[in-house]
């Protein structure tokens, strides 16, 4: 894992560094730009959104859909090339062992994943609050402002 931290910090700073006279430029509009989205998003109204009910989907075609998402993953397969094989003698395993490896992902993923499902329904209900919308929404704003002023500040 530690490879793949290191591959995107080396990726970033060879990036900066052909950047030249250019990263001069961008910096302040990157700060610039943070604050602007912070503004507009402290001032988004904190009506909700029209969201389809949940009622109108089945079970089924929900279920199918995660699996179809999770399996399409493209950091999901390329974590699991880069972990399998610092544990485990992936060229030793038989195919009973393979099949014990896959039904223990498959249960602590999807457990994972239908525990997501359940918050992301409580939180449904917990959103539909207008007043806690509007603080959100202040407070994001106010992350990507200070940001910008940041980048501003300390460049």
């Amino acid at each position: 894992m530690q490879s793949w931290c290191w591959q995107a910090v080396s990726s970033l700073r060879v990036f900066i560094e052909t950047l030249g006279p250019l990263k001069e430029v961008l910096h302040p509009v990157a700060g610039i730009g943070l604050i602007v989205l912070g503004i507009g998003a402290g001032r988004a109204p904190s009506c909700a959104a029209e969201v389809p009910s949940t009622s109108a989907v089945s079970p089924r075609s929900s279920v199918l859909s995660g699996l179809f998402l999770t399996l399409g993953d493209p950091k999901a397969l390329l974590f699991y090339l880069n972990f399998f094989p610092a544990f485990v003698g992936v060229s030793q395993l038989s195919g009973a062992e393979i099949l014990g490896l896959l039904l223990v992902v498959t249960l602590t993923v999807g457990g994972v994943k239908i525990g997501y499902a359940g918050l992301a329904n409580r939180a449904q209900q917990f959103f539909r609050c207008a007043r806690l919308r509007k603080t959100l929404n202040l407070a994001a704003g106010a992350i990507l402002a200070e940001t910008g002023v940041f980048l501003l500040a300390f460049r």
